[in-house]
């Protein structure tokens, strides 16, 4: 989706994509956590939203590998919003690649200022998450 997104808007400058981790069953025994790792969205932005300046993926599957793509194919990148996106591992060569952003919100950093809404319909649960952070704006 991403990918389509940056193709058609060429010039979006700010994009948020938050929940998709939450559209996932939970982890169970025996389950590969790898499979719960996905960079296709994050290689969709890093490969087609240059010209991007603020990107939230608050609850993304991205893992190190899909930001430092990221961060490299969005050269005016000056927020990021990362937050409970748990596939990545802020380490210290991951922290010396986002020193360059004004404003960046960790995955561990607090949801307190985030506005999440849940739909109690358990049938329409997956859907609502995984579509309702979906937003563009082009300036």
């Amino acid at each position: 989706m991403t990918e389509m997104v940056g193709k058609e808007c060429p010039q979006l400058k700010t994009f948020k994509f938050n929940n998709t981790w939450y559209s996932l069953p939970p982890l169970g025994p025996g389950d590969d956590e790898e499979e719960f790792e996905d960079d296709e969205e994050a290689l969709g932005i890093a490969n087609t939203m240059h010209q991007l300046r603020h990107l939230q993926l608050i609850g993304n599957r991205v893992t190190n590998r899909g930001l430092k793509a990221i961060l490299d194919g969005c050269p005016h990148l000056e927020t990021l919003d990362i937050r409970r996106s748990r596939n990545v591992n802020m380490d210290v060569d991951m922290r010396a690649r986002c020193a360059r952003l004004k404003t960046i919100r960790l995955p561990e950093d607090s949801l307190d200022d985030y506005d999440f809404e849940a739909d109690t319909d358990d049938r329409q649960a997956e859907i609502n998450f995984w579509y309702s952070g979906a937003a563009a704006q082009m300036l």
